[in-house]
Formats: C-alpha cells, sequence, structure tokens
C-alpha cells in the first residue's frame, strides 16, 4: 500500500509540477528622443505548461557572434555576473527575459551573413511540490532572421524574430546534466 502511494505521489507531481520551456522570440524597438529606432532588444519568451506556479526563479541569457558558427566544445558561459531578479511564472503563465540592445549595424551584420548570432541561457526554479529538486531550463538559439524592418518606427511593437535551435543546451532538467 505504501509503495502504490508513493508511486501515485510522484505520479500526481511530475503531471502537475511546474515545466518551463521556450516559446519563441519577440524583438522590441527602442527608439531615441527624435523617435527613430536606434537599437532593438530580444525577448525571450519562457511559457509554463505546468498546473502549478514556479517558486525562486532566476533566469539568465547571453548572446555572441560567432561567423563559423559555435566553437566545438562550447562551453555556454553567462556573460554577465548577474541574473534576473526572482519571479515566479504562473501556472500556464508566460515570461521574458531580455538581452541587447543591439544596433542596426550589428543586426544588419547577421542578416547579411557577415556574421552568425547565438543566444543561450536558462532558467531556474523549483516547484511547489516539497522536497523535490530544482528544475532547470536550458536553450540555445541562432538568429535566422526577423519580420520586416526590425528597424521601421511605422512596423508595429513587437516584432517577432526567427532563431534556430542549436544542436546541443535546449533541455532541460537531469537532460542537462548529460550534455
Amino acid at each position: 500500500m505504501l509503495a502504490s502511494n508513493h508511486t501515485n505521489l510522484i505520479a500526481l507531481q511530475s503531471i502537475q509540477r511546474a515545466f518551463l520551456f521556450t516559446e519563441g522570440a519577440q524583438f522590441l524597438r527602442n527608439a531615441n528622443a527624435q523617435g527613430v529606432v536606434d537599437s532593438i532588444v530580444f525577448r525571450f519568451v519562457l511559457k509554463n505548461s505546468g498546473m502549478t506556479p514556479t517558486r525562486h526563479m532566476t533566469s539568465h541569457v547571453s548572446h555572441g557572434y560567432y561567423p563559423n558558427g559555435l566553437p566545438r566544445k562550447f562551453s555556454f558561459p553567462d556573460e554577465r555576473a548577474d541574473t534576473s531578479t526572482p519571479l515566479d511564472v504562473g501556472p500556464h503563465g508566460e515570461t521574458g527575459i531580455e538581452n541587447g540592445p543591439f544596433s542596426a549595424s550589428k543586426i544588419e551584420d547577421v542578416l547579411s551573413g557577415r556574421t552568425r548570432l547565438y543566444f543561450w541561457g536558462w532558467a531556474r526554479y523549483h516547484d511547489i511540490f516539497e522536497g523535490t529538486p530544482e528544475h532547470i531550463t536550458e536553450f540555445c538559439l541562432e538568429l535566422v532572421g526577423v519580420d520586416g524592418d526590425p528597424f521601421s518606427p511605422s512596423q508595429s511593437q513587437p516584432g517577432v524574430a526567427s532563431f534556430r535551435a542549436c544542436a546541443v543546451h535546449n533541455c532541460y532538467d537531469d537532460e542537462c546534466q548529460r550534455q
């Protein structure tokens, strides 16, 4: 009977727990005092597909320019020591983590193929169930395009960015340890 109860508890927790995954990205236009868009910021959307909220979540996103693709055995370092302010994401809710700003010349270099821009990051969080381990979601994405002109003030806000997932560093929990 105890074994059965334990099995049921584990099943309930795995179905109900918070589960974060990346659900695309947007870009936000930054205009100067004259209304000219002079930079953009990328916002990576993290969605909680679980039936319960996250607890004590922190996240981080970094970027780098690699004209020939990511180096072999890339370590995905955090480019800054700080992380985002702890927050929680409700059931079926979402949040975003931002990186930038990026100038028009840098984005033009990427869109014209002169260089490649990669973003990698993570979110660490707990679920509401006592005694369960910390969860982690990691991601790595390469920017491959943007909808329209990202520096046009007449375009809608926010814009849509297109990304390709990297071959590694896209994982959840135990999968991340194996990579």
